[in-house]
C-alpha cells in the first residue's frame, strides 16, 4: 500500500475526530496499517453525514488530490486521484447513513467501538456488513468465510450477534452451519432469513419499513443515470496490441473500481449473425480465425442489427455496469465499423461510415499506435497496404475528434496498460463530477443534530 494513499485517508479521519463527526468504519480496515481496502465503508450520523463528505473533499484537495463525487445512489461517496494519476493510489470513501438490505435496517446509528490508528471503528455493523449482507444477496460461501474470517469476534459473541438480529432459534442454527462449513445448509438458510427480516422489520416499524422499500426500488430506477465509472475503449488495426493491453488492465490492481470488465467490439446483448444463420467461423492452422476481406449481402440490415445491439446494450449492459463502479473496457468499438467496414461485413457507403457516429460512444476511446511494419510483424493476417491505410484512418478520425488520445504502443503490454490506467483515471473524475470544487464549501455550515 502506498504511503500517498493511507497518509491521506488518515488526514480525512483526523480532520473528523476534530470536528467530532460521529462515524464509524465498517469496512476497508481488514489490514491495516500493512493495506487497506478497494474503498473505505463509513456508518455516519444522518446530521454528520454531509458535512463529513465536504470535510473529507477538502482535506484531500488540500493534498493536491483531484476530488470527483459520483450520484448518491449508493451513498454518499467521493472519488479522489492523486496528482500523478496513479491508478493504484486512488480512493474511495463510502459513507452511508443506515446499513440496509431492501425494507430491513440492519443499523441505524454507528456506534464506534475502538480505534484503529486515527479511524474509530464499528464492529457490530462490520460484522453484520461482511457477513449478513452477502448471504442476503445469495453468497452462502463468502458469508461463511466472513463469519469464520471474523477477528474481532469469538465463534460465540459472532453467533450471539446473528441471534440479535434473526431470533435466538434462526441465528443459532445459521451460525452452526456456518460453524461446521455447512454451505448447502447455509444457503437453504436463506430464504427463510429473508422471509424473516422483512417481516420482523414491517412488524416492527412498519412505516420506515415502506419507506426503505421505496427507497431500494427508486435505486434500481435510478443507477443507470448515476454512472461511477468510465467505458474505454481501445481501437487499431489487427496485431497492435489492444487484446494484450486489455488482459494486463484485467489481471492487475482494480484500483477504486469493483471489477473489469471486458468487451469484444459490441456489448453482445444479440446474437452473432452468423449464428443465426447457423455459419461456423473456420479457424487457421495456429486457431486464429483470419479477420473477414469481403462484404456481404444485405449491408443496411447489418447495420441496423449491430445499432440495436450497441443502444440496447448500452443502457442495458454499459449503464448497468458503470452505475456499479466496474470499469467497462471494449477491445474495439461502434466507430471500427467506419474504419474496417469490410471485417463487419459492410460496403464502404457513406450513410454506412456515417452510422457509428450517431451511436453511444465510449468516455475515453484509445486508438494504439506503432509503425504499420511492426503491426504486420506480429500480425500478418492482414496485407501492409491495409494495415496502412487503416492507421492513416485512424489518425483522421483522431483530428476529428472521434478518437480522444493516441497511445503509442512502444513497449511492453504492461507499460502501455499503465499509461492507459493513469488516462483513465483522468476520465474516471470527469465522468464522476470533476466540477466539484471542495474549496467554495462553507465548512462551517452544518445539519442540526435530529
Amino acid at each position: 500500500m502506498s504511503d500517498q494513499r493511507r497518509t491521506a485517508l488518515e488526514n480525512v479521519a483526523s480532520v473528523w475526530n476534530g470536528h467530532d463527526i460521529r462515524y464509524g468504519v465498517v469496512h476497508g480496515l481488514e489490514s491495516y496499517p500493512g493495506a487497506l481496502g478497494r474503498d473505505l465503508d463509513v456508518l455516519v450520523h444522518p446530521a454528520d453525514q454531509e458535512f463529513a463528505v465536504n470535510l473529507a473533499a477538502r482535506r484531500l484537495a488540500a493534498m493536491n488530490f483531484e476530488v470527483g463525487r459520483p450520484g448518491d445512489v449508493w451513498g454518499k461517496r467521493l472519488v479522489a486521484v492523486p496528482p500523478q494519476r496513479s491508478w493504484s493510489e486512488a480512493l474511495e470513501i463510502h459513507t452511508i447513513q443506515d446499513l440496509s438490505w431492501r425494507n430491513v435496517t440492519l443499523a441505524r446509528r454507528p456506534t464506534a467501538s475502538r480505534r484503529v490508528g486515527p479511524f474509530l471503528v464499528d464492529d457490530e455493523a462490520g460484522f453484520l456488513k461482511s457477513t449478513l449482507l452477502p448471504l442476503l444477496a445469495g453468497n452462502g460461501r463468502r458469508f461463511i468465510q466472513e463469519f469464520r474470517g471474523e477477528s474481532v469476534f469469538s465463534e460465540a459473541d459472532a453467533i450471539e450477534k446473528l441471534e440479535t438480529v434473526l431470533g435466538k432459534k434462526l441465528g443459532t442454527v445459521l451460525g452452526v452451519a456456518a460453524s461446521r462449513m455447512d454451505e448447502t445448509g447455509v444457503e437453504r438458510l436463506i430464504p427463510r432469513i429473508r422471509r424473516t427480516l422483512s417481516l420482523r422489520s414491517l412488524a416492527s416499524e412498519p412505516i420506515r419499513s415502506i419507506t426503505a422499500t421505496r427507497r431500494w426500488m427508486t435505486k434500481g430506477l435510478t443507477w443507470a443515470v448515476s454512472p461511477s465509472a468510465p467505458v474505454v475503449a481501445l481501437f487499431g488495426p489487427d496485431g497492435v496490441g489492444k487484446t494484450s493491453v486489455a488482459k494486463e488492465l484485467v489481471s492487475g490492481d482494480r484500483s477504486v473500481f469493483t471489477s473489469i470488465v471486458v468487451r469484444h467490439w459490441r456489448p453482445g446483448i444479440l446474437p452473432p449473425l452468423a449464428a443465426l444463420r447457423g455459419r461456423k467461423t473456420v479457424p487457421t492452422l495456429n486457431g486464429a480465425v483470419p479477420p473477414r476481406r469481403h462484404a456481404g449481402r444485405f449491408g443496411t440490415l447489418r447495420v441496423a442489427y449491430y445499432a440495436c445491439d450497441f443502444i440496447l446494450g448500452y443502457w442495458l449492459r454499459d449503464r448497468i455496469d458503470v452505475s456499479r463502479q466496474r470499469l467497462v473496457v471494449y477491445d474495439r468499438h461502434a466507430l471500427d465499423m467506419s474504419i474496417d467496414h469490410v471485417r463487419y461485413g459492410l460496403n464502404s457507403a457513406p450513410a454506412v461510415r456515417s452510422i457509428p457516429s450517431m451511436l453511444p460512444r465510449a468516455d475515453l476511446a484509445i486508438y494504439l499506435s506503432a509503425p504499420p511494419e511492426e503491426i504486420h510483424r506480429r500480425k500478418p493476417e492482414l496485407e501492409i497496404s491495409e494495415i496502412t491505410r487503416q492507421c492513416r484512418e485512424w489518425e483522421r478520425a483522431a483530428a476529428r475528434g472521434q478518437v480522444d488520445v493516441i497511445v503509442s504502443v512502444d513497449g511492453d503490454p504492461d507499460e502501455v496498460a499503465e499509461k492507459i490506467r493513469g488516462l483513465v483515471m483522468t476520465t474516471l473524475i470527469s465522468t464522476v463530477g470533476g466540477d466539484y470544487r471542495p474549496g467554495s464549501i462553507d465548512i462551517n455550515r452544518r445539519v442540526s443534530n435530529p
